[in-house]
């Protein structure tokens, strides 16, 4: 391995990668590695070098990590990384983790590499794959809907992957709903299912997700943004629907992300007419009215409209 070596980028977990790669190919050459970790945040740079320099003690080889290093990279630290660098043997090996999502012009002579997660379009396909190397077998819906509540944060989407796999060693193939039931980010707040189970008109699913919604502090407000914003797009679709129009343009112009969404909302929404979604929107609107003028408690407000939508 080269004496120094940059990872740059906001992805964590492909840093923590290919740190872990270093590591086993210095142990290969060395036999053991000894690991220490600095923070230019935190850390004097002078004491950064003493370690660097030093020989350790207790190891035939060391892993020097400095994370935030854009901190140190004034003119003499580059040139400090310049002339070690070309140290004909060395046994304490340096990572340069650097915040900027473009490689300074001035170390582009080092080893780098670009640490970014895979483009929206490429996440579900890579947490199949990432889930499958862990054993699990995701369905392709299941994967999309772990990228919706995660996002492109790699670190989350591995640890909530390590959990499925906790609760569920002996399933063939996670499910949304395996994914929905084990997210953190979702548990306490799953303003979603409580929506699902509004429009598949499930009354005791409905009024147990508002409850835990109202008790872990959600907005009610909050809550009326965001059945707005779903009821916006059942009419968008409903419209669309009767056009004749196809899936793709519904898809692109009621806005659904992830597509699959979608497919099994369609099923869903069939039993609604253009005139009731309207109603419905009509009847939020004054929900959301009579909340901010608080005539009535908002978690009144909220349940009283959740029964009007259920007994569409």
């Amino acid at each position: 391995m080269k004496p120094v070596k940059i990872f740059y980028g906001a992805d964590n977990y492909t840093k923590r990668l290919l740190e872990d790669k270093s590591r086993t190919k210095i142990e290969k050459s060395f036999g053991a590695c000894e690991l220490f970790r600095f923070n230019a945040l935190t850390d004097q740079k002078e004491t950064l070098l003493e370690e660097l320099l030093n020989v350790s003690l207790f190891s035939p080889s060391k892993l020097i990590i400095l994370s935030n290093a854009d901190k140190f990279l004034d003119k003499e630290f580059r040139q400090f990384l310049k002339d070690y660098a070309l140290r004909p043997e060395v046994t304490s090996f340096l990572i340069l983790e650097l915040e900027a999502e473009k490689l300074p012009a001035a170390l582009r002579s080092f080893p780098s590499a670009k640490c970014a997660p895979p483009y929206e379009n490429q996440m579900p396909a890579w947490i199949v794959s990432e889930a499958a190397s862990r054993n699990i077998k995701m369905s392709r819906e299941g994967a999309e809907l772990l990228f919706f509540y995660c996002g492109r944060d790699l670190m989350l989407i591995v640890s909530e992957l390590r959990k499925l796999s906790a609760a569920f060693p002996d399933k063939k193939t996670c499910t949304v709903d395996d994914v929905r039931s084990i997210s953190t980010s979702h548990f306490k707040n799953d303003i979603f299912g409580y929506i699902d189970a509004l429009i598949d008109g499930d009354a005791e699913r409905t009024l147990r997700l508002l409850e835990n919604l109202l008790r872990y502090n959600t907005e009610p407000l909050s809550i009326v943004g965001t059945l707005k914003w779903k009821l916006q797009q059942m009419i968008t679709s409903r419209i669309l629907m009767d056009k004749g129009e196809n899936e793709a343009t519904i898809i692109r112009k009621a806005g659904f992300r992830p597509a699959f969404i979608y497919r099994g909302f369609m099923k869903r929404i069939e039993r609604f007419s253009l005139e009731k979604l309207l109603w419905l929107y009509d009847e939020l609107q004054q929900t959301d009215l009579n909340m901010k003028s608080l005539q009535v408690g908002p978690e009144l407000l909220i349940e009283e409209f959740s029964f009007k939508f259920l007994s569409c």
